[in-house]
């Protein structure tokens, strides 16, 4: 691992050429004027150069002024409303006086009644202001008295008339009356025209004759004073924007020029093509600073150009060496899982032994019956036919065993492939079932049948759950009781496929349930200390985890993790 540790000290050498730089760039005199915050942030993104930048701030002067404009003539509507309101009250307090001296030349006797009636709406109906703005009278029955644009309907009963909100305006305006008198507002046609426009109206009751009088304004005229005030607004804006755009493009000229050429000096030294010649660095300006920055750039850009290319060539170098020492860790692991199956196997030999054993004894006593058959002479077709049979069923039994054996321990070159785990669980527990049935366990699966495939190499997967079960068996043996129980459950969760092995044994110290997975730690008295650091690289070679917790019921469960052939596509 040399040329790694020169490469480290070349990457040293390396920071330390940058952090001269960086002091060099502090001690010189000059002052390079460095953009603001929310420059360096946002407009740098939007690679806006400083002739965009300088016509988007008068672009949004101009939105600015606009907004504000909107929200002044919004206000001087508003204004202008209240302003007109404030008219027509008084307007209508003015034709209250007209009533009510009428009135009083009734109440003097210089005239009757129906003549001081008639002489107030005669006055009112000649009476107008504005733009041609009237009065109008109806009682308080809804009956029109007083209607100068539309005489025809003075007479008519507007009790249920309605305007094109839908609302009874008449009826409103009385009820404003008789409450001490107010504004109201509602849609009703200008003089001349049958189309309804806004309208807002001030109205007083006139007690004596149970009249109520009004006045009010079309909104639609207060719009049409806005619009002309915007008009000429815009018109005198457009003008100062106008020159406005024209200076901002002088100016933004002005500046961008002298900064193309070193733009294009940027671009090449950031190709790394440090044979352009800067111009400017006589200047006093900013723009001098910038030259001056970028010749200091340039010589630094050698500097690391020709240090760049020495740390490539140790790096290359340190690839190799480390391709070769991987290839050589991934060979050691491969040796490592080779010895833990023939160790397991070997643990497993009595078992085993005893397994085979039991077919191979039953082949002897039916060969020796067919023997002892063959010598008495009593020896047919029919006689022999049926031990024959049972021996070679035993020998088929023995030949599975064995089979599963030279299965387990074949080795070969480590293969990802899609794989059957509840098969793969299935085959493990036929292996053990001899030394499941002497240590008097009973093993309970619990996996689902459409369970997805995974994507495992099938040998170390079958070492992981060998080796779990084994454990799960040896913690259960000497607590004395019958009935002990290893499950096996299997959790599709997401991208992964979880598998516990929950044993009803003594279980594990909660400080120990780490250090059970270095390698050489160990609580049995006979073991390695190998095992589980074994199982737990395998499965995280396999993009997994391996993990122990206490069972609540005692013992032990220990969970690992395999991802989903679909996960891995």
């Amino acid at each position: 691992m040399g040329v790694i540790k020169e490469i480290r000290i070349l990457r040293a050498g390396h920071n330390r050429a940058i952090l001269a730089y960086r002091i060099r760039m502090k001690n010189r005199n000059t002052l390079i004027t460095k953009p603001p915050a929310g420059e360096r942030q946002f407009l740098p993104r939007l690679r806006l150069d400083i002739h965009t930048r300088l016509l988007l701030v008068g672009l949004v002067s101009l939105l600015g002024f606009i907004a504000l404009s909107g929200i002044a003539m919004q206000s001087m509507r508003q204004q202008m409303i209240e302003d007109r309101v404030m008219k027509i009250r008084h307007m209508t307090e003015v034709a209250q006086k007209i009533l009510q001296w009428q009135y009083q030349r009734f109440q003097r006797g210089e005239i009757d009644e129906a003549s001081a009636r008639k002489a107030a709406l005669n006055e009112l109906r000649a009476l107008r202001y504005g733009k041609n703005e009237y009065f109008f009278v109806d009682d308080f029955n809804c009956i029109s008295i007083l209607l100068p644009p539309f005489p025809q309907w003075e007479g008519r009963d507007f009790t249920n008339e309605v305007d094109s909100n839908g609302h009874y305006f008449v009826q409103t305006q009385r009820d404003t009356a008789l409450a001490g008198g107010g504004t109201i507002y509602y849609k009703f046609p200008k003089e001349g025209s049958l189309k309804s426009v806004d309208k807002a109206a001030y109205v007083l009751p006139f007690m004596p004759w149970k009249w109520l009088v009004g006045t009010g304004i079309y909104l639609d005229d207060v719009d049409q004073e806005i619009r002309d005030i915007r008009i000429r607004l815009l018109t005198g804006f457009g003008v100062v924007a106008l020159i406005a755009g024209l200076l901002l493009a002088l100016i933004a000229s002005g500046i961008t020029r002298p900064l193309k050429r070193l733009t294009e000096v940027i671009h090449r030294l950031t190709d790394r093509d440090y044979t352009a010649t800067i111009e400017g660095k006589e200047r006093t300006d900013e723009i001098g600073d910038i030259a001056r920055a970028l010749e200091l750039f340039k010589r630094t850009g050698q500097e690391f150009t020709a240090l760049q290319l020495e740390l490539r060539q140790k790096e290359a170098a340190a690839s190799e060496e480390r391709a070769a020492w991987l290839e050589q860790q991934r060979e050691s692991a491969i040796r490592l899982e080779q010895s833990s199956r023939l160790i397991t196997v070997g643990e497993l030999a009595t078992s085993l032994a005893h397994e085979l054993n039991q077919p191979l004894a039953a082949i002897t006593n039916y060969c020796r019956g067919c023997v002892t058959l063959l010598e008495e002479g009593k020896a047919d077709r029919q006689t022999m036919l049926e031990p024959m049979r049972k021996a070679t069923e035993q020998a088929i039994r023995a030949a599975k065993i064995v089979t599963r054996i030279r299965t387990y321990l074949r080795r070969s070159e480590p293969s990802r492939a899609p794989l059957d785990l509840r098969a793969i669980i299935a085959e493990i527990v036929e292996l053990a079932k001899f030394d499941i049935q002497h240590q008097d366990v009973r093993i309970h699966l619990e996996i689902s049948p459409s369970l997805p495939p995974i994507l495992a190499d099938r040998i170390m997967i079958q070492q992981v759950v060998l080796n779990l079960i084994r454990n799960g068996i040896s913690a259960m043996q000497g607590d004395g009781r019958h009935g002990r129980e290893l499950t096996i459950v299997t959790i599709c969760s997401g991208a992964f496929v979880e598998t516990q092995v929950i044993d009803q044994g003594t279980g594990i110290d909660e400080e120990h349930r780490e250090k059970i997975f270095t390698p050489f730690f160990t609580t049995k008295s006979n073991g390695m200390g190998m095992g589980l650091n074994i199982c737990r690289t395998i499965i995280e070679l396999h993009g997994g985890r391996l993990w122990a917790s206490a069972n609540p019921a005692g013992g032990a469960i220990f969970h690992f993790t395999l991802p989903l052939q679909e996960a891995q596509t």
